[in-house]
């Protein structure tokens, strides 16, 4: 009796040469809203880790950082600009001062 085996190969694609390391720092009037808005990225984070395919992104979830310092959120990501989604949230969940966007 012969055997079949059958190989699954996946494969994990970085973006383009046209990406770049972006940071964004949102900074807001005071460190309970910036936290706010620290939890509504983490939550759409692991909302795109499930829910992969309702995303317009270039990048992994697993791959961006969000961090809190005092009444700043900073987000972090290698990418090609896939940024809409991010920026939507820091804007809707509590209203910035001031957004920061540098490409490294």
């Amino acid at each position: 009796m012969r055997r079949t085996v059958h190989k699954l190969y996946i494969f994990k694609f970085r973006p383009s040469s046209h990406s770049d390391d972006f940071t964004l720092i949102a900074t807001y009037k005071d460190a309970a809203s910036a936290r706010k808005v620290e939890d509504a990225l983490k939550r759409l984070l692991k909302d795109m880790e499930e829910n992969i395919d309702d995303y317009d992104t270039d990048w992994s979830p697993d791959e961006a950082h969000v961090s809190l310092d005092g009444n700043k959120v900073w987000f972090e990501v290698y990418t090609a600009g896939y940024l809409d989604d991010v920026i939507s949230v820091i804007r809707k969940v509590a209203k910035p001062e001031n957004i920061e966007c540098y490409a490294n």
